[in-house]
């Protein structure tokens, strides 16, 4: 009967955390699961449907543009720009992440079609002081390679957390890095691949990169709030910035990195980019005139590199299908900032979405960019795409949870540690198990999340921790690990307690008021 009150006892904590936990599910599902509306939205109602969802989301503001049959139709902002209470509008620029590498090939292109850029040519053609650890495969890469991010540049070559330099000087950091594939032989997203196409842009025009782009693309498209430098990103208006850290948005000036612009730190607003997807819509064409050839902007929106399930990469697009219907799409991020961009050609539809805020676990399960085909599939009048609302209102309380059984855990390793008992004979081929299965869990897993989180995660330990999932990965570990060495404790002072254990049950029983007893 004690033991079946005991389990009784167990199933009902154990219902009460699995009812708390599906009450904080049940509001994930709204956005989870697509409703039925499959009539194109109209300009306020998507308008709304993007202001709830930054609310949702915590993100203190954004902006967004929609283009219907290739022309800007409609523009919003929502939310606070800055600690001055100033407005967001859909002018207000804000640091765009990688939709700058769509900016960036738009200049190679145009020099392409000047005529002093060839595709085919390698990089050391234009940049004779590029190379990388193997200075013979560096050597074979080319501007196309580049482009499609086929170059075989790792991630890891652009280092958020190293010093700041300039375009030419993270080139030059190139010189110690491994190749993680042959030259063309399969895709590999890196800022590497646009840090270095923005450098052979300065090395052709002669110019700074921000003074070449400005000439080469924004001033022709009448991107007037666009630019690739942080004064004149302020004098333009640049808002705040924020890092979510369970849900809670700091405020403070945007990252911004001079030296990583060509691949994610150009500034620019929903309506500058609208312009873009204007020309990309019209095959060239902006307003009367051309800014590319349509050969041009077949080579820049046709996705040749396999991305796997994001779709083909282009040259600064990803070429993919939202709900069935072919899309060209990217999205852009820092650290404290996000944004995506959405056309979907045979229709001449397109969406702009900018915000100024961002956190790990929302680039982890891309919030903005489900945001942004959620729109594009509304304004489209397809079925909406899910979104993750009330994110991190499950998250804390996952978490809360999680470490709540933690620590009880911890307590009880504790307790069990002062106590130890010598395991009875029959139970220890289950006590090895079990004892194996712990070690596995309380010191293996968080050593292995130690060891490979900053790889996975792109960042040392040292920023991880600030941020939430990594403190919480962090903490996790150290508990798991504390945990761990609290049993092995106990299970020393076990054995210890082992012998004499095994003297009185295979010896003469003790002596019992002077009467010595033997057993069987």
């Amino acid at each position: 009967m004690a033991i079946c009150i005991r389990r009784l006892r167990i199933s009902r904590k154990s219902a009460v955390v699995a009812v708390l936990f599906l009450v904080a599910a049940l509001q994930v599902v709204p956005g989870l699961v697509a409703n039925s509306q499959t009539h194109p939205a109209t300009d306020a109602e998507l308008e709304a449907y993007v202001s709830h969802q930054l609310a949702d989301a915590g993100l203190p503001a954004g902006s967004l543009a929609i283009v219907r049959d290739g022309h800007l139709e409609h523009s919003a902002g929502f939310g606070i720009a800055d600690s001055t209470s100033r407005r967001a509008k859909p002018d207000t620029p804000f640091v765009i992440g990688s939709l700058s590498k769509g900016l960036t090939a738009l200049a190679v292109l145009r020099l392409v079609e000047s005529g002093v850029l060839d595709l085919e040519a390698p990089a050391v053609r234009y940049l004779p002081a590029f190379r990388t650890a193997d200075a013979e495969a560096s050597a074979s890469i080319t501007v196309r390679q580049l482009l499609h991010q086929t170059s075989g540049l790792p991630a890891s070559a652009v280092d958020l957390s190293a010093s700041v330099t300039t375009i030419d000087g993270a080139v030059a950091r190139f010189a110690d890095v491994e190749l993680s594939s042959s030259p063309g032989n399969q895709y590999g997203y890196s800022n590497a691949n646009y840090v270095l196409l923005g450098a052979i842009v300065q090395a052709v025009t002669g110019q700074p990169y921000a003074e070449a782009m400005t000439d080469l693309v924004f001033r022709p498209l009448g991107m007037t709030h666009t630019s690739a430098d942080l004064p004149t990103a302020e004098s333009n208006g640049l808002g705040d910035a924020h890092r979510l850290w369970f849900g809670l948005a700091d405020s403070h000036r945007p990252l911004f990195r001079p030296d990583v612009a060509p691949a994610g730190f150009v500034t620019s607003t929903a309506v500058d980019l609208a312009r873009v997807q204007e020309m990309v819509l019209a095959g060239g064409q902006l307003n009367g005139s051309a800014f590319l050839s349509p050969t041009s902007v077949r080579a820049l929106t046709t996705g040749v590199a396999d991305a796997g399930p994001a779709g083909r990469y282009a040259m600064g697009w990803i070429e993919t299908t939202l709900s069935g219907e072919p899309a060209l799409m990217h999205d852009g991020s820092t650290t404290d900032e996000s944004a995506v961009q959405i056309v979907l050609p045979r229709q001449r539809l397109a969406v702009v979405i900018l915000t100024n805020g961002q956190s790990v676990l929302y680039e982890l399960f891309q919030k903005t960019s489900t945001i942004g085909r959620s729109t594009a599939a509304r304004l489209a009048g397809l079925p909406p795409t899910g979104t993750l609302e009330a994110f991190y209102l499950v998250f804390d309380i996952a978490i809360l949870l999680l470490f709540a059984f933690m620590g009880r855990g911890l307590y009880r390793a504790v307790a069990a540690a002062r106590k130890a008992v010598a395991p009875s004979a029959g139970s220890h081929a289950r006590t090895v198990g079990w004892r194996v299965l712990r070690l596995y869990l309380d010191l293996l897993v968080p050593l292995g999340i130690l060891w490979r989180a900053p790889a996975f995660l792109a960042a040392p330990w040292w920023i991880l921790v600030r941020t939430d999932l990594g403190l919480v990965l962090f903490a996790f570990a150290i508990v798991r690990l504390a945990t761990g060495g609290v049993r092995l404790v106990g299970w020393a002072r076990s054995r210890r307690l082992a012998p004499t254990q095994s003297v009185a049950l295979d010896g003469d029983a003790p002596d019992v008021n002077g009467v010595t007893v033997r057993p069987g």
